[in-house]
């Protein structure tokens, strides 16, 4: 057996139903708030119950409708997923320890969650809403830069050749850009525009953890740690 729960939408930001971010567009900087990436993220929580989310709509400007189909018997332990099975970083584990990250992001709501990753880790955090902000937290010679591209007037790209314009030592800080821009080709334009790792929306943990902590061990390494 299994239950049902339907929602209606009007908001003709979800035609896309979730496959590809609703502010897709050419330009990087954000018009309104939201990554269009919460379908995606929720039908993975659905599928994580044994469920599965289907969503229709008559077209542009219809609306949407999203129906949620959940097993009323609870899935078992054996199939429930095994976070140790699934590379996934243990939620204390230090590994960045001593490591200052200078997180840009706009949306309060991410920028709140990547913290608190962070900080699970043992580092600390500085955070940003915009690039201007960032610029001005720079003088406080972070030792890694975790930015969004698509942010309100001055994008990510832009903030990083901002940064590598510099003429002092932040100008060499290590640069990860986190974004939903997630194509070979975006992957791509931020390594020239001077990031050195680039992370995709929805982020894994494990992965944003590892990555920050290759950077950490370079970080460690000039210091003499």
């Amino acid at each position: 057996m299994a239950i049902d729960c339907c929602v209606e939408e009007r908001n003709t930001c979800l035609m896309e139903a979730g496959v590809a971010p609703c502010q897709s567009g050419p330009t990087t900087t954000r018009r309104y708030g939201g990554l269009g990436l919460g379908l995606s993220i929720a039908n993975h929580l659905v599928g994580l119950h044994g469920g599965r989310l289907r969503a229709a709509s008559e077209g542009e400007g219809q609306g949407a409708t999203f129906t949620v189909e959940l097993p009323l018997t609870p899935v078992s332990a054996e199939a429930a997923p095994d976070p140790s099975r699934d590379g996934h970083t243990p939620p204390h584990s230090n590994l960045l320890e001593g490591i200052t990250v200078l997180v840009v992001e706009d949306e309060s709501d991410m920028r709140s969650m990547i913290q608190l990753v962070l900080e699970q880790q043992g580092a600390r955090v500085m955070a940003a809403a915009s690039a201007n902000e960032a610029l001005t937290l720079l003088e406080r010679a972070p030792d890694i830069l975790l930015s969004d591209i698509r942010l309100p007037d001055v994008d990510g790209y832009e903030l990083i050749r901002r940064i590598r314009q510099r003429q002092d030592t932040t100008a060499a800080i290590p640069a990860v850009a986190l974004t939903a821009f997630a194509r070979a080709e975006d992957r791509t334009r931020a390594l020239r525009a001077g990031f050195q790792g680039h992370l995709a929306k929805p982020f894994e943990q494990a992965e944003l953890v590892a990555t920050l902590a290759s950077f950490a061990k370079i970080t460690r390494a000039r210091r003499g740690e």
